[in-house]
């Protein structure tokens, strides 16, 4: 038997490789002939980049950036193999990973990091800049990145403004004099995770709370949202209710309209640029997995995209996530036929941390252990 291993990220535990690899261990000690292909997948969230490195024969380069708060950090970008095509994860100098518990709030956070590995691309002579756009920090509407980049936002007193979310109200003028020229001759594509629009109970605001925004501050972030997007439609003739705007923070928004950037669903993107249709073709048995298993994974996301396109090859999938929160039906129309939270009950989250790894294991040898005879194994 042939297994494809595919799973996304297990978010704050395990990366979309390591989840392969404990995956692959549940493999062999169920059946040590069972032969394992491993294809870590991504949808736009954090490790794109290093998939879409690795699957184009390139690589991951160490370089430095602002982090969220502005201070200078060390972090990753990928190359393809010619070096004309930059892979940037927006989480890699964006995201969470340098702000500390009480640091994070969308209110005075910024994407200029973002930016700036963009200008180390335009630097390096890149035709094309691939940018992941999840796992944001930020809900400043990309205005850090078109900052770095060369864009200024200036109040009612033209005075200039610095581009963290917390402005976004303030902005009256939007100067694109500056811009770096480059950009008329390079391609942006933005992977996005998520169909969010920018406005609405459904866009940027749904992820507001877990970046760090304050309760009592929701109503006037409402307001700057639907301020900014309004000023960029009148001025740039940029569209918020385009599908995918508010993802990170509605960074789609300053990049469409300031970079002339184009968006693209980035588990098609990603899925396609492994090849994953011919690896499906191959395997008796699809393994994927994420972290939470939900209502959001329908729209978009790598785990589900992956199910249903081996649903129309007639290949089973066991789902094996974090938690699990879809229905029999819902599991059935996903190209799902078995999917098995991690643990049984509510545990704790350093339980989930320190536990992961084995409980995936196990979760595998259960999963194949109960699809083994529809497989004629």
């Amino acid at each position: 038997m042939k297994v494809l291993i595919a799973p996304d990220k297990f978010k704050g535990t395990l990366s979309a490789a390591e989840a392969a690899a404990a995956m692959a261990e549940g493999v062999a000690r169920f059946n040590a002939d069972w032969v394992s292909v491993m294809m870590p997948i991504a949808d736009g969230g954090e490790g794109t980049a290093a998939i879409l490195s690795q699957a184009s024969g390139g690589q991951m380069v160490n370089v430095r950036a602002s982090d969220p708060l502005f201070r200078p950090i060390g972090c990753q970008m990928g190359f393809d193999a010619a070096g004309t095509t930059a892979f940037i994860d927006l989480a890699a100098a964006s995201g969470f990973a340098s702000l500390q518990a009480h640091e994070i709030n969308p209110l005075g956070t910024s994407s200029i990091g973002t930016g700036e590995l963009i200008v180390q691309a335009i630097n390096r002579k890149c035709k094309r800049i691939v940018i992941g756009l999840g796992g944001s920090s930020t809900l400043d509407c990309g205005m850090g990145i078109a900052y770095a980049l060369g864009a200024t936002f200036q109040n009612e007193a033209l005075e200039r403004l610095s581009p963290i979310g917390g402005n976004l109200g303030k902005v009256e003028q939007v100067l694109r004099d500056h811009l770096r020229p480059e950009l008329k001759r390079i391609e942006i594509l933005l992977l996005v995770d998520v169909d969010n629009p920018l406005l609405g109970e459904d866009g940027a605001m749904l992820y507001a709370t877990q970046k760090g925004l304050p309760t009592e501050a929701r109503a006037a972030m409402a307001a700057s949202l639907q301020h900014f997007s309004n000023l960029m439609e009148a001025k740039i003739g940029t569209v918020s209710k385009l599908p995918g705007t508010g993802a990170a923070g509605g960074a789609a928004l300053c990049c469409v309209g300031l970079l002339g950037a184009k968006m693209a669903r980035g588990a098609d993107f990603v899925l396609e640029a492994l090849q994953i249709q011919t690896a499906i073709a191959d395997a008796d048995l699809v393994l994927t997995g994420e972290g939470h298993l939900d209502a959001q994974s329908l729209h978009g996301k790598a785990t589900v995209t992956l199910s249903r396109l081996a649903q129309t090859q007639g290949k089973h999938v066991a789902a094996i996530c974090g938690q699990v929160s879809l229905d029999a039906r819902a599991l059935r129309d996903a190209g799902i036929d078995l999917a098995l939270p991690l643990f049984d009950g509510d545990v704790d989250a350093e339980t989930i941390r320190m536990q992961t790894h084995d409980a995936l294991v196990q979760r595998t040898v259960e999963a194949l252990r109960e699809l083994a005879p529809k497989l004629g194994a």
